[in-house]
């Protein structure tokens, strides 16, 4: 099975044993975009509107 993980980045420490539990389990994980970055959603807001 699929599975997204969908968390706010103040969990995102709470992320790594869901997803080798999961895939121990024989499930496809993937992560929030920003989950290897944290301060990326940040750094867009502060840039402002993108074209």
């Amino acid at each position: 099975m699929k599975i997204f993980i969908i968390s706010s980045t103040s969990f995102y420490d709470k992320i790594s044993p869901i997803k080798e539990y999961l895939i121990n389990k024989g499930h496809e994980v993937f992560l929030p975009n920003t989950y290897d970055n944290p301060n990326l959603e940040k750094e867009i807001w502060k840039k402002g509107q993108l074209l």
